[in-house]
């Protein structure tokens, strides 16, 4: 290829927006908007309340979350419109979506709230969607430095809400709690019930979830935005001292303050799990930074050894579960428990599980007497 031609193919890389392709361009923006805003608000699919907090509303409503489906579902549908040939990609991610919605509507019929089990499956499928169309409509570099920006804005609001949660919000819910609490000991209720133990445990633990429900989900998105926000700072610093150039540094400096306030938002959730995740995403971070192109060009091999790895993790878990009949900590021990009553349970329904929503009936009957989630 000549050197115009090459200048050619990169300016149509970085070209700036198609007006003529406006509906796949109105689709690439509607799906980053929608999940750039997800990570900044509870979700839930049926309406909720606080029982024993005076004045808690209704709680957030389904209503939300309906809307941001359906409006995703739209535009992935218009940005995985027009395939005109199939590769081998396209047919597996078509034929997985296919079998997990085969699932749902499993799992859906068997639940005591199929309304409930039905919109959250549909969400979860949704989701899906959407991100294959992201990837398809990516067509241009200029769409996936927008993509990177509007995600980490995310994660930089995520990480400063954990931040004043834990140094600001903290003492003052705390302080309101103690108030309501005795308000509802005079009011006869009973305050050693264990949901209302549940939630003192949890206040108490000074875990920070951002915006959403548990500070394992909060970490683990502040994990999945520290790596590709690490990745950055790395290429800029590289940029950095071989240009020694104003621009590099300053975007240096921008992105090591964001990796500064994602490990502070992220040590806040208190998530191990988040952090072991981390550890692993550097890893592999390093050994495809190194062996990118050997990588690129053996990805059978690769997803057969990860796969591979995952299932030795699997199976070392399940031999040491099994023969000390628990694992370490806490937070793996209590894990233990719900996987040998869903191990159980399977066996009275191996074809269909027991339904969405019915696990708590099933681990009720199944589970060992000194697991205390009641």
């Amino acid at each position: 290829m000549s050197s115009a031609a090459v200048r050619k193919s990169r300016q149509d890389h970085l070209r700036g927006p198609d007006a003529a392709n406006w509906p796949r361009l109105a689709a690439f923006f509607v799906i980053i908007a929608i999940l750039a805003a997800r990570p900044l608000m509870s979700e839930t699919f049926e309406h909720t309340s606080v029982s024993f907090i005076e004045e808690s509303g209704t709680g957030p409503t389904p209503a939300a979350t309906m809307l941001m489906d359906a409006l995703l579902l739209a535009a992935s549908a218009i940005g995985l419109s027009g395939i005109r040939r199939w590769t081998r990609t396209s047919r597996i991610t078509a034929a997985s979506i296919g079998l997990l919605l085969i699932a749902v509507i499993i799992s859906s019929c068997l639940a005591d709230n199929k309304r409930l089990a039905l919109n959250a499956g549909a969400s979860f499928l949704v989701g899906i969607t959407a991100a294959a169309a992201l990837v398809r409509l990516m067509s241009s570099r200029w769409m996936v430095s927008i993509a990177v920006a509007a995600m980490l804005a995310s994660g930089a609001a995520t990480a400063w809400k954990c931040m004043a949660w834990r140094w600001f919000e903290f003492d003052e819910t705390r302080l309101n709690w103690q108030a309501n609490k005795q308000r509802l000991i005079e009011r006869g209720i009973d305050v050693e019930s264990p949901i209302i133990h549940n939630f003192e445990a949890r206040l108490g633990s000074g875990e920070s979830s951002g915006y959403l429900s548990h500070p394992n989900i909060t970490g683990s998105l502040l994990m999945m935005w520290l790596l590709p926000a690490a990745g950055l700072l790395i290429v800029w610093l590289a940029r950095t001292f071989r240009r020694r150039d104003r621009q590099s540094a300053e975007a240096a400096l921008i992105l090591l303050a964001l990796c500064g306030a994602l490990t502070v938002g992220l040590w806040l959730t208190g998530s191990n799990g988040a952090l072991v995740g981390l550890a692993a995403g550097g890893v592999m971070m390093m050994v495809i930074g190194i062996a990118g192109r050997r990588i690129a060009a053996r990805t059978g091999l690769i997803v057969a050894i990860l796969t591979g790895g995952y299932l030795a993790v699997i199976a070392a878990a399940t031999v040491y579960g099994t023969s000390k009949g628990t694992l370490p900590h806490s937070s793996l021990a209590f894990r233990w428990h719900y996987w040998t009553a869903a191990a159980k349970s399977i066996g009275e329904a191996p074809l269909t599980g027991v339904g969405r929503e019915n696990f708590a009936a099933a681990y009720m009957l199944h589970k060992p007497a000194e697991s205390p989630e009641e």
